[in-house]
Parts: C-alpha cells; structure tokens; sequence
C-alpha cells in the first residue's frame, strides 16, 4: 500500500518537474482595437421637398490613425409618414457612397430614418449613425402655374414664401406631360383608394388636361393619383368623342366655344 502511493507521489512530481519546465511560446501582447468616431452630424434635420438639396460634410476619424474608408448613406420612410397603413416595409435606399452627401430631396413628405454607416477597410469594423430627416411640403401653399411648352406641359409652383418650384412634372416623372394643355384645376377634397392599403384616402388633388392626357395628382406630395389610362373603373379607357366646351363671363361679354376631346366620363374620384 505505501509502495502504491509513493508511485502515485511520483508520478505527479514528475508532472509538475515537467510543466516547470515548458516554455509558453504564445503571444500574449495585446493592441487596442481601432474605433471610428464621427463628427458634425446632428440628430435632426428639416428639408422642403422638390426644393432643398441636403448637404452634409461629416468629419471621419480613427483612434488607429487609419484613413482608408468606405462610406454609406441610407434612407428609410418611418411609421406615421403620410401612410394609413400600421405596417412600413423597411427598404433601405442608398442614396450616397460618398463622405460628402449632396441629396436632392425629390421625395414626398414624411418622416425617414437617415443612416450614415462608416466601414474601417484596414480591420472591416464599421460604425453608424442614424437622424431624423423630416421632409416638409410647399405644394399646399401658393399658386400653380400651367405652362403651354408647345408640344408638351407642365406646371410650376408660386409658393406663398416668393419661392419658385419649377417644371414639377418633369422633377416627379422625368418628363413633361405630352402635348399641349387644356385646363388645370383644384379639388379641395378628392377621394381615391390607396392600392397599396385599400383605404380611403381624402386630399387636395390637382388636374392638369392636355389635348390627349389627364394627371391627377396628390398636392400632399404631387404623386401622381391617376391618368387617363387608369382613372376609369374596370381599367380601360372608354372611346372619345369630340365635343364642344363653352365659356361665359357676364360681366366682360366674352364668350369662347372650344372644340375638345374628351372621354365620356371626367376624371372624378370615388367617394
């Protein structure tokens, strides 16, 4: 028996005699990992939509002394932000790779997340910053001018501030209307079901005629709510007719007949 734990004494001598004399060869010195920092951003911003261009020129540093970086500007439309829906698809839209953002804001009101992620290409760490970007209207504000451009038309915006919004079809859809203008008017409650929600939605709607077009627009944000080729039920334009549009003023005794093409039935909403 005292044979066996001298064995057993033994045998763990010689386990420690020989981890004493290992030599740990691990590399065991530690380096600070290098951070991003970020400046000259704030939390909030407010911009005019189809007016103000939004400039910001962030100040980007790293602890590492690290210089080499890429850069990510992202937009993302919030709940509550002109919608009746309670649910908001998350799309993240770049709107800039570059330190310095220069972003036209040609977008309808609204209330968007404005994301500015920074990615250190030395390590791959990256860092973000997210604002408000609060995005105004002036279209509900002023008076709107139907411009005869021979073989097209548009409209441009007196707004009630002295300020000018021009060619708003042109900045909505890339183009003008085509050919020449009929008529412009204002409908200070127009009802339409949103396709996305199925709701009814009541705004101020502006419509603009041409010889051979209508746009029904939202004057919340100038998107477009119909056009001719989908403003009637079933979808399918019904055959036009010629017909005759008088005009009176009684007090000036001017009195005009035009001859028009119209479709049967007038570009109304559905209430």
């Amino acid at each position: 028996m005292k044979k066996k734990i001298y064995n057993i004494l033994s045998v763990c001598l010689f386990a420690l005699l020989v981890s004493a004399c290992y030599d740990d060869e691990g590399n065991y010195d530690y380096y600070e990992i290098s951070t991003i920092n970020t400046e000259g951003l704030e939390k909030s911003y407010t911009k005019t939509s189809y007016q103000d261009v939004l400039h910001l020129e962030p100040t980007v540093t790293a602890t590492g002394g690290e210089s080499d970086f890429e850069y990510l500007w992202t937009l993302n439309l919030t709940k509550g932000s002109g919608t009746t829906s309670n649910k908001i698809e998350i799309i993240l839209d770049t709107i800039g790779t570059d330190r310095v953002l220069d972003f036209p804001v040609n977008i309808k009101q609204g209330f968007y997340d404005l994301t500015f992620r920074v990615t250190n290409k030395s390590n791959k760490l990256e860092t973000y910053q997210v604002m408000s970007l609060s995005v105004v209207t002036k279209f509900s504000e002023g008076f709107y001018l139907l411009k005869d451009m021979g073989n097209s038309t548009d409209v441009d915006l007196h707004a009630s501030d002295n300020s000018l919004v021009d060619n708003i079809f042109l900045k909505m859809d890339g183009e003008h209307m085509p050919d020449a203008p009929v008529s412009l008017g204002l409908d200070p409650g127009y009802c339409f079901v949103d396709e996305t929600t199925a709701e009814y939605v009541i705004t101020k709607a502006l419509t603009v005629c041409t010889e051979k077009d209508v746009r029904i627009s939202n004057i919340e944000d100038m998107s477009t709510i119909y056009t001719h080729s989908n403003m009637f039920l079933g979808g399918e334009a019904p055959e036009e007719k010629r017909i005759m549009c008088g005009e009176m003023h009684t007090g000036s005794d001017i009195f005009q007949i035009k001859e028009h093409t119209f479709p049967h039935r007038h570009p109304f909403g559905i209430c």
